[in-house]
């Protein structure tokens, strides 16, 4: 079976605990393809639900630890991996959008891809975020939008946004940070495979509970 490897890039943002997988976005400092081996359940962390003994030592592979509500992850599944946690790995689920840990032994990661950044250019799309690339003199420029909906009936709209200008010289293998030219706001991006570009921003590019943090794509889904 192959090995994971986790490799080190300096664009990384700051991560969530060692234990969490709550989003895949934001969870390591290298992203690659893999496929499961076998059916898997997803794994919660130590404090997903409520803090108690029963998950205290989550994420490992009890019946106390399992995920009650996501699927289970099929054989033969397409995922995104990030980073490692003893013997389990954060993983997404391509096909339904779904987060967690499962067993490193599930997974067989695929031969990286060379990225070509290039393939940065363009729209990306995820859920209520849009993220654009385009390309002037030397330069990426990468823009922004983002909508959160709340209240009963989805009436309370707060949004965020964010406009960044990054040498490509400074884009290293489908990775880099973008700094928003009048704010705080810091993105980083992490294309893999040149079809799936992995979000992670730092909570200030917008209005409360507005984030970029997912798996984008080229299709508008």
């Amino acid at each position: 079976m192959n090995r994971l490897v986790i490799l080190l890039m300096t664009s990384a943002s700051a991560f969530a605990a060692d234990n969490w997988c709550r989003d895949i976005a934001g969870s390591s400092e290298s992203y690659n393809l893999g496929i499961s081996i076998r059916q898997s359940n997803f794994y919660v962390d130590s404090d997903s639900e409520y803090p108690n003994a029963k998950v205290l030592k989550c994420p490992e592979v009890t019946n106390n630890c399992i995920d009650k509500y996501n699927p289970v992850v099929k054989e033969h599944s397409k995922l995104i991996i990030g980073k490692q946690y003893k013997t389990m790995v954060c993983a997404y689920n391509i096909a339904n959008g779904t987060t967690g840990w499962i067993p490193r032994s599930a997974i067989r990661p695929q031969s990286r891809v060379k990225v070509d950044n290039k393939q940065l250019l363009g729209k990306w799309f995820a859920d209520a975020a849009v993220i654009n690339f385009t390309k002037a003199t030397g330069n990426f420029v990468g823009t922004g939008s983002a909508k959160w909906y709340g209240g009963p009936d989805g009436d309370i709209v707060h949004t965020g946004e964010f406009s960044a200008i990054i040498a490509e010289s400074h884009i290293r293998n489908g990775v880099g940070r973008l700094k928003d030219n009048d704010s705080d706001c810091v993105v980083d991006f992490y294309l893999v495979a040149n079809k799936y570009l992995v979000i992670s921003d730092n909570n200030q590019c917008g209005g409360a509970n507005v984030r970029f943090n997912g798996i984008f794509t080229k299709k508008n889904i």
